[in-house]
């Protein structure tokens, strides 16, 4: 006994016994159970996508407030992800509040001109006589529309001296046609735009005004709607 403790240990035992006592006093701790982990047993910035469930982000996983575009992928949501009653006005849609050609998108009937054109419709209607009344004021060019014994008449006149007017009618249903012509159309004058017979008419005119401006029209006489004997309509474009 005495000659095995005055002997000196080889290394290699002295190497095996210093690990056995690292083994026996390693810094390992077991956790107490389910539900042990908390904030302080992860070290700081080391949680990773992979070690996240697929799916199991929520939330209340998320601080509100806290995400802004760019956590976002680029033209990602949809109409679906968004309250469109929370949205205001897009700016450039504040021109489709008037439509190009019109001065009103309101409603096509308050539309007053096409393609840049002055537009503008006229009708007279009422029983047996209806005195002289105007219908039509457009650049220059005055429509009056009067009734007597059931016979509609147009009266053109104009403010715009030296200026210019023509007309030409057929009736609907026959081949019988009239035309007129004054070169010389100023303010005082009368041009009874024509008419081949007393009903049932399709006219046009070109009024060409000495201030540049050009209107053409359209205008029809009918025989009679309901109780009205006195009928006539039409439209017209100006430039």
């Amino acid at each position: 006994m005495r000659r095995f403790l005055t002997r000196r240990p080889s290394p290699a035992m002295a190497v095996a016994f210093v690990a056995l006592l690292a083994a026996l006093s390693g810094s390992a701790i077991a956790l107490p159970g389910t539900n042990s982990v908390d904030s302080g047993d992860i070290k700081n910035n080391s949680v990773r996508s992979k070690d996240i469930r697929n799916n199991n982000i929520r939330s209340g996983d998320v601080r509100n407030g806290t995400l802004t575009g760019r956590d976002v992928r680029n033209d990602s949501l949809t109409g679906l992800d968004i309250n469109e009653s929370t949205l205001g006005q897009v700016p450039s849609a504040n021109t489709a509040n008037s439509a190009t050609t019109a001065n009103s998108a309101t409603s096509a009937g308050n539309a007053s001109t096409v393609g840049g054109n002055a537009v503008r419709v006229f009708s007279l209607l009422g029983t047996t006589a209806v005195p002289e009344t105007l219908l039509l004021d457009l650049d220059g060019l005055q429509i009056f529309g009067s009734c007597a014994g059931a016979s509609v008449t147009f009266t053109a006149r104009t403010t715009a001296a030296d200026s210019e007017i023509s007309a030409f009618s057929h009736d609907a249903s026959s081949a019988t046609e009239a035309e007129d012509f004054d070169d010389e159309f100023g303010p005082g004058d009368s041009f009874v735009l024509p008419t081949a017979t007393s009903s049932d008419e399709i006219g046009q005119a070109r009024f060409t005004g000495s201030n540049g401006k050009f209107v053409d029209l359209t205008y029809n006489v009918e025989d009679s709607i309901g109780s009205n004997d006195c009928v006539g309509h039409g439209f017209a474009t100006g430039s």
